[in-house]
């Protein structure tokens, strides 16, 4: 966690040198505001005096871009990242131990309920962790005209099976909430 805010200090840094440039540029502070009434506040104001006005516009704009990039990356980087996601205990002995994730049911239990006569598309989400028996919801999109409490069963019982055969977890209960998708959002699915 150091290293990130060593890290973040030196880009707040250079944002402000780059946003210190471009006002200095575009002749809202003086150089020596600046950098001080010194040789380099000196300095700073005769490299601005033999500028062209190309040159000036163009390092202006250049400071000011490289200022955004740098905060925008700044704000990118203290992001929160993915949570994590509950791990599930399979099997335990003396060689050592097998879990999976959430992310991983998930793929599983999806590629079930795509297997379901009529779904178009599915999002699970698995609640629950270690040995515990787990929750699994299930949002199905279904085609038009396509008997929704078949698909509905169908995900259900398949979700549950495909979970205890290939994970071995115990699934207590999977809520499947479907919707029909419109024909033209099908049509789109389908190009």
């Amino acid at each position: 966690m150091a290293y990130k805010l060593i890290l973040t200090l030196l880009v707040v840094g250079l944002a402000a040198a780059g946003a210190l440039l471009f006002l200095a540029g575009l002749g809202a502070i003086a150089p020596q505001g600046v950098l001080g009434d010194g040789s380099w506040g000196q300095r700073g104001a005769e490299i601005l005096a033999d500028m062209s006005l190309q040159t000036r516009v163009a390092t202006t704009a250049v400071a000011g871009v490289a200022s955004i990039l740098t905060l925008t990356l700044l704000a990118r980087s203290w992001r929160p990242s993915q949570p994590a996601t509950a791990l599930h205990m399979l099997d335990v002995d003396d060689r050592g131990v097998v879990v999976v994730d959430s992310r991983g049911i998930a793929v599983i239990a999806r590629q079930a309920a795509l297997s379901a006569h009529g779904v178009v598309d599915a999002e699970v989400s698995v609640r629950g962790s270690g040995t515990d028996p787990i929750s699994v919801q299930v949002e199905i999109d279904v085609y038009p005209g396509s008997n929704i409490k078949r698909a509905g069963t169908e995900v259900r019982a398949m979700v549950a099976k495909s979970i205890d055969e290939l994970v071995g977890l115990t699934v207590q209960d999977v809520m499947v909430r479907a919707q029909v998708i419109e024909s033209n959002a099908l049509s789109r699915v389908l190009a």
